[in-house]
């Protein structure tokens, strides 16, 4: 009977450490989630304050405003 009690305090360690460790780790990715979005926010104000002329796009809507896609870069175009 004696055996049989610590064999169960050593698995109630070893589930408490799992649940431990996996409380730890979800933790960590909320932390790294909420560090990622916060940077993909200040990548957004850089590049929305960047040069707009000259830059690579595939379509007009890669473009800052009153510029076209032509070629596969940004133009501005005068308007008349």
């Amino acid at each position: 009977m004696f055996i049989c009690c610590r064999e169960q305090n050593r698995r109630m360690k070893v589930y408490l450490c799992l649940i431990i460790c996996l409380l730890l780790v979800c933790v960590g990715v909320n932390l790294a989630k909420e560090e990622m979005s916060e940077n993909d926010g200040l990548i957004h104000e850089l590049v929305k304050r960047s040069a707009c002329q000259r830059r690579l796009c595939h379509g007009n809507r890669d473009c800052c405003r009153f510029d076209l896609c032509f070629m596969g870069r940004c133009m501005r175009f005068r308007q008349r």
